[in-house]
């Protein structure tokens, strides 16, 4: 049943839905790039072979996960999110050769 611009849920008894945090993900020739929001952890939604990328302060952040979920990293942010996203495309294509 629809009202308004949103979706009605089922009412089902003893299963409670909730909205959970959904990271953006781009699949570019087999690597997973994705946008997560200030809020999310590599840890949830992330895994080995992922590119990561986070705005912070100072920037657009490209972080590569390891082994483990460890993470490395370009060592400045880029300005914008268009060239933090066009840097992680250029290493996923050198990544899927």
């Amino acid at each position: 049943m629809r009202a308004g611009n949103s979706f009605a849920l089922p009412r089902t008894k003893g299963f409670v839905f909730r909205e959970l945090p959904v990271a953006k993900v781009i699949n570019h020739r087999g690597i997973r790039i994705i946008t997560l929001e200030t809020d999310e952890r590599v840890a949830d939604h992330c895994e080995e072979g992922d590119i990561v990328l986070v705005e912070e302060a100072d920037g657009w952040w490209t972080h590569f996960v390891g082994r483990d979920g460890e993470t490395d990293s370009y060592d400045s942010a880029f300005e914008s999110y268009n060239k933090a996203l066009w840097t992680a495309k250029a290493a996923a294509e050198f990544a899927a050769e």
